[in-house]
């Protein structure tokens, strides 16, 4: 084997390592996540059990304790902490997938040269792109990141004595998640990650 396909092979095995490392972490953040959005319902089950809280109470928003509006608002804010943790893994995920890609495409280009076989897996070094708007993990981000809004708001109106699901918790729900989308999308866009001509030049 020459030094030039054994660096090869190291790189590659390095570039799937890295690529299932951040598949292990993605799906173990999923499942984490989860637990933060069930959190106030296991909350309010407890307090029904125990009951500290009444079925007919829920049915008045104003009549809800305080530590449950805290709890919505604890944990929404919580839940921003692993979701970005689920945003970098995704990144890495998707150059990876493209790096994999890339070198799939190497091997490819030689079989093809020699024999009329092609590899039946992708070799387009574009592809994936992150936080593509139809991609898997920019919609689980946007429904948990919806979440967390909407629990954080809700939980902050509660404990400073606003109505919730007013007007004014409507303007502050849009406002701080256009904020989180536009943040999202924005710091996404890497020049030397997403730019097609650019790996071109460097294959």
């Amino acid at each position: 084997m020459s030094l030039y396909e054994s660096l090869l092979q190291v790189d590659f095995e390095n570039v799937y390592k890295t690529y299932a490392d951040n598949l292990a972490r993605k799906n173990q953040l999923f499942r984490f996540t989860t637990y933060f959005i069930i959190a106030p319902y296991l909350v309010i089950i407890s307090l029904i059990s125990t009951k500290n809280l009444s079925l007919d109470a829920l049915s008045n928003l104003n009549a809800i304790p305080p530590i449950i509006y805290l709890v919505a608002l604890i944990t929404g804010v919580g839940m921003l902490l692993p979701l970005f943790q689920f945003v970098e893994n995704d990144d890495n995920l998707m150059r990876c997938a493209r790096a994999i890609n890339n070198f799939r495409k190497l091997y490819n280009n030689s079989i093809t040269a020699n024999h009329e076989w092609s590899v039946n897996l992708p070799t387009n070094m574009s592809y994936p792109k992150e936080r593509y708007i139809f991609s898997s993990g920019t919609i689980t981000f946007l429904i948990f990141y919806s979440v967390s809004t909407l629990y954080y708001t809700t939980g902050t109106f509660g404990l400073l004595n606003n109505k919730i699901f007013s007007l004014y918790h409507f303007i502050a729900l849009f406002i701080f998640e256009s904020i989180g989308i536009l943040i999202y999308f924005k710091t996404g866009k890497s020049k030397e990650f997403t730019d097609s001509d650019h790996c071109e030049r460097d294959a």
